[in-house]
């Protein structure tokens, strides 16, 4: 086994849709007990929460930050 995992999460359908689309490649969460979990080259499998239509992600990084206002900031600057 190589140790990768996967974790199910739920979105709205406008960010579900562009992350379908390659559009949104950026997921800001919590980390919570359940996120501090993730590793790079883990698979999200995001759940549409009005559709039920699923996607996988693999993820490529993982950036952690002290508040909210620091990673909208950082996002900003690569856009």
């Amino acid at each position: 086994m190589d140790g990768k995992m996967k974790h199910e999460m739920h979105l709205h359908s406008e960010p579900f849709e562009k992350v379908k689309l390659g559009i949104k490649k950026v997921e800001g969460r919590i980390l919570d007990k359940k996120r501090q979990k993730i590793k790079v080259g883990d698979e999200i499998i995001f759940e549409d929460r009005e559709t039920g239509n699923i996607i996988s992600v693999i993820v490529t990084n993982l950036e952690k930050f002290g508040n909210f206002s620091q990673m909208f900031d950082k996002i900003n600057k690569t856009d």
